[in-house]
């Protein structure tokens, strides 16, 4: 027993001692280390600064750190030293004046275990270098910057609009059409053409696609690139990950080998062509970085971020868009005034449309799609504000905190697409604006994805307004995950056709409504309003409505109907007949519901200033003659007048004083059971129905006290200066 108890105690000591010897090392290691780079949080050995990510995601973590060590300090990654960035002027200081000292890519687990240092994104050196100068040439060679690429997208934005016409309105997720259509562009560069939206390849590539950036963008994927080497042996979604990457590859493959079996050497017509090409001339060559390895896996980065980028910033751009709805008005406004809408916007129209610019720059700035950025590394010892890194040291560059820098946006924390306007409202750049990261490692698909994202949502715009589910004010635009990127919180809105909005004098705004107004005012003036011309077509009507009246011989009949039609006739200018299966059709609404309560297809609406509580003409003074009230508003006062409150009361006099000047109008029963209480007050107040079957309020009127033959030559002779007389 004693042996065994010795023996034990042995064992436990030889560990305490390894353990302390192995804690030793790593310290003394770490201090060598850390003596040559910014300081920083003390790590633990193994762990490395794992008690400092303890927040909701790294870059809230690293963001306090920066508050207490500076923006420029250093962290560990389990037992990997990192060196990280913050602010504008230290990004901008690595990124851009020391761009080639920071060029290299850093060491990011999940996508160099997938892709072992190949393709243009995660490539170093030489390979990169070469990399880079092929595929830009080969974009260039496609038609990027050129005239090509911008048919290839307005191309898809008209497929992507006539499938939100296919919506009518109804609730939609705006991420899984985006998706469709903007997969479609670069799948037109790599593999020469596009899908059909319901393609199940299409649809397996995004599943994919979406599928991992959620689990890049995840708290677990944090804590893969922590401790790799231990989680690559352990399940979870880093599992799924290197699966979707791996299937996502073998759909790149078939692809290639279809572009094998079609390929005109003499006749590229997409990325893979002119890559297969190139593997072929330097086939001999074992240095050659052209293989099939680096076919594959550049084709799968610029998928990946062909689309996912682009994607995500639209789908933040419909959110803020809805939550404000102002800004979507003026960007619209500015679309119809540079545009119009007979043609689709082109990238020549962006100059003149600087606020639709800011808008969408201050969208990248605030969605801030891809906080982190990837991570750089020094190519070379190099001395970075009076550090000294050592050649191979991990950079992160935090643009979170460059976008939302106080020194150099006045309110970041707003979403405010003055912070890209100067004081005339011309479009400024900011130096501080870096969505496609900066220096030599800037997106090779910058210039095209700027012309994505303007004609997609200049487009989008130009057609439909788009509306949210609940209030604006009610819309979280906090990010449901970030980690490799900003992903908004699902959510649904409404696509309505810009066409039937915000158009005519009554629903449209400024600038739109003072210039319609404007013209909508003269033509009257021109055709006579206020005039004899148009009172003759009003006398002209009334003797048509009083034979109509003579017709009914006393019977009950549906007054409204009749006046109607006849208002309606002076403002047609030209009558119909009031059997006219047209304009009876014309005069009816669609279905509509009123405080709630739905109606039927030719329910008649009529709207009062409001409801009075008893009748008297109060419009007269204490001799009789007429007087006007300032608080008589029929018309609404202001810019909003009615624009027929000049033609309105010349006919509600002729057409009122021609009836009662030949008939007298009875009601159908007792005046005590006539009812002046409104039926519903919404829009208007509507009166109540008769106690007949008829909808409107029936009359009866008695035969004519003169002839109807006489009644013009009276009531034309005296004019404007007729009086309505007494009835006896």
């Amino acid at each position: 027993m004693p042996a065994t108890a010795f023996t034990m105690d042995s064992i436990s000591t030889t560990i305490l001692l390894l353990l302390l010897i192995l804690t030793c090392l790593f310290l003394t290691r770490s201090s060598r280390g850390k003596s040559r780079l910014p300081p920083g949080p003390m790590p633990l050995p193994f762990l490395g600064n794992l008690l400092q990510f303890r927040s909701k995601d790294m870059m809230t973590s690293l963001t306090k750190l920066s508050k207490k060590y500076g923006p420029v300090y250093t962290v560990y990654l389990g037992t990997r030293p990192v060196v990280v960035l913050s602010g504008y002027q230290a990004v901008k200081e690595a990124l851009v004046n020391h761009g080639e000292e920071f060029s290299g890519r850093g060491h990011y687990p999940s996508f160099f275990n997938f892709t072992k240092g190949n393709g243009i994104a995660f490539s170093n050196g030489e390979r990169w270098k070469v990399l880079k100068k092929f595929s830009l040439q080969i974009l260039r060679n496609l038609g990027m910057r050129k005239r090509s690429n911008e048919e290839l997208i307005l191309k898809e934005v008209s497929f992507l609009l006539e499938e939100l016409r296919k919506t009518e309105g109804e609730p939609l997720n705006p991420t899984s059409v985006l998706s469709r259509s903007v997969s479609n562009i670069i799948c037109s560069v790599v593999f020469g053409r596009r899908f059909d939206y319901d393609d199940e390849r299409l649809l397996t590539i995004i599943h994919f696609m979406n599928d991992s950036l959620e689990i890049l963008s995840s708290r677990w994927s944090e804590w893969y690139h922590l401790f790799p080497s231990l989680l690559n042996w352990l399940p979870g979604p880093h599992q799924r990950l290197f699966r979707n990457f791996g299937r996502l590859k073998d759909l790149i493959f078939r692809s290639v080998r279809d572009h094998q079996a079609s390929l005109d050497p003499s006749s590229p017509q997409d990325f893979i062509d002119y890559f297969l090409i190139k593997i072929a001339q330097e086939k001999q060559d074992p240095q050659s970085h052209f293989h099939m390895d680096t076919l594959l896996m550049t084709t799968h980065n610029l998928l990946f971020g062909g689309t996912q980028t682009i994607v995500t910033t639209l789908t933040y751009a419909f959110l803020l868009l809805t939550k404000y709805p102002k800004v979507q008005v003026r960007v619209q406004e500015e679309i119809d005034h540079v545009v119009g809408r007979q043609r689709l916007p082109t990238p020549g129209d962006r100059v003149a449309m600087p606020y639709t610019d800011a808008v969408i720059h201050e969208v990248q700035r605030f969605a801030d799609v891809l906080p982190l950025n990837l991570p750089h590394r020094v190519i070379q010892d190099t001395t970075f504000r009076g550090f000294l890194l050592p050649k191979g040291t991990d950079i992160i560059t935090v643009l979170n905190t460059v976008h939302y820098d106080p020194t150099q946006f006045l309110k970041p924390q707003e979403f405010n697409p003055e912070h890209f306007l100067d004081a005339s409202q011309s479009f400024k750049k900011s130096p501080a604006f870096m969505p496609f990261s900066a220096g030599p490692r800037l997106c090779l698909g910058e210039s095209l994805a700027r012309m994505e994202l303007f004609l997609y949502l200049s487009a989008i715009l130009q057609n439909f307004s788009l509306q949210p589910l609940g209030a604006p004010e009610d819309i979280d635009l906090t990010p449901r995950t970030s980690g490799l990127g900003n992903l908004p919180r699902p959510y649904e809105l409404s696509v309505s056709p810009e066409a039937e909005k915000d158009v005519g004098t009554l629903f449209s705004n400024r600038p739109r409504q003072r210039t319609l107004r404007v013209f909508a005012l003269a033509v009257p003036k021109e055709l006579g309003s206020g005039t004899r011309t148009i009172r003759e077509r009003v006398l002209e009507e009334a003797v048509c409505l009083l034979g109509e009246f003579q017709a009914t011989i006393g019977a009950p009949f549906d007054s409204r109907r009749l006046l109607d039609n006849s208002v309606s006739n002076v403002i047609f200018g030209n009558r119909y007949g009031n059997k006219d299966p047209e304009f009876l059709r014309l005069l009816n609404f669609n279905n509509f519901c009123t405080m709630s309560s739905r109606r039927g297809d030719g329910t008649f609406v009529i709207p009062q200033s409001k409801d009075l509580d008893c009748f008297n003409p109060y419009f007269l003074d204490n001799k009789g003659p007429f007087q006007s009230e300032d608080a008589f508003t029929p018309f609404s006062p202001g810019e909003w007048m009615c624009l027929g409150a000049g033609l309105a009361p010349s006919e509600t006099f002729l057409f009122f004083t021609a009836i009662l000047q030949w008939f007298h109008v009875l009601p159908m029963g007792s005046l005590a059971n006539t009812h002046l209480t409104p039926e519903c007050t919404g829009l208007g107040n509507v009166p109540q129905p008769s106690s007949s079957a008829w909808w409107s309020t029936e009359v009866r009127l008695s035969h004519p006290l003169l002839t109807l033959s006489d009644l013009l030559i009276p009531l034309v002779d005296k004019g404007p200066e007729l009086q309505m007389e007494a009835s006896p």
